[in-house]
């Protein structure tokens, strides 16, 4: 049974605090397997920002926001 990917949100759960083209982020290789060839759409590919410039308020603005589209998980 083939997954609904249109319907579903991709949420990053591991990332390493490096440049955006940095090739050991593991975002690249989540957009190059899953979200280009997919073709999913940008609103519901959740990636971390690592590259923000307070990365504790920004890891605590996205765990807040995997709380509210994933109930608490």
């Amino acid at each position: 049974m083939a997954l609904p990917w249109s319907k579903l949100h991709l949420w990053q759960v591991d990332e390493r605090i490096a440049p955006d083209d940095d090739p050991d982020r593991n975002s690249i290789g989540i957009r190059r397997t899953l979200v280009d060839p997919l073709g999913l759409a940008p609103d519901r590919v959740h990636l971390m920002a690592v590259t923000a410039t307070d990365v504790e308020k920004a890891a605590d603005a996205y765990a807040a926001l995997l709380a509210e589209h994933c109930g608490g998980v």
